[in-house]
C-alpha cells in the first residue's frame, strides 16, 4: 500500500492485531474532544479550566480516547455493543487485566503514527548517521 493511499496503521501486539485509523485534522479534534468528555465523565467537579493533570492521567486520557475515536479493529475484549448492537469501543467496559495493553498498543501506534507523518523513525538509524571528519580539540 503507497503512503499516499494508506488510511491505517496495524499494531500487532502479542498475537492480536489493532489497527487504527490515520487521524485526519478533524479526526485529531475528536480524539481531543473525547478527552475532554472522559475527562468530565471521570472528574465530575472538573471545571473545564486548566490542566492539573499528572502525567499518567493525561497520557490514560489519551490512550482512551485514541481507542474510542481511532481503532477499527481489533480483538474481542476491546469492543462492547453499542445502543444499535454495532461494535464499539467504550474504554470503562475494557478488562482490567488488560490496561498495560492498551497502554502499550497506545504507545506502538503513536511510534507508527510519527513516522508515518515523518516525524522520524525512531529506532530505524542510530543518531548520527553521516560519518563526520575527526579534527584537533580548539583548545
Amino acid at each position: 500500500m503507497t503512503e499516499l493511499l494508506q488510511s491505517t496503521l496495524e499494531i500487532p501486539f502479542k498475537g492480536d492485531l489493532f489497527i487504527f485509523k490515520i487521524p485526519s485534522i478533524h479526526d485529531d479534534l475528536r480524539v481531543g474532544g473525547r478527552i475532554r468528555a472522559l475527562r468530565t465523565l471521570t472528574d465530575p467537579d472538573w471545571s473545564g479550566f486548566g490542566g492539573g493533570l499528572d502525567a499518567d492521567t493525561a497520557y490514560a486520557l489519551r490512550a482512551a480516547a485514541t481507542f474510542e475515536v481511532l481503532l477499527q479493529k481489533g480483538p474481542a475484549w476491546v469492543f462492547t455493543a453499542g445502543t444499535d448492537e454495532k461494535p464499539i469501543v467504550d474504554t470503562s467496559k475494557i478488562p482490567i487485566d488488560k490496561n498495560e495493553a492498551v497502554y502499550e498498543v497506545y504507545s506502538l501506534y503513536g511510534t507508527a503514527l510519527d513516522s508515518f507523518r515523518g516525524r522520524g523513525n525512531l529506532n530505524k538509524d542510530a543518531a548520527g548517521e553521516k560519518a563526520v571528519a575527526s579534527g584537533q580539540d580548539p583548545q
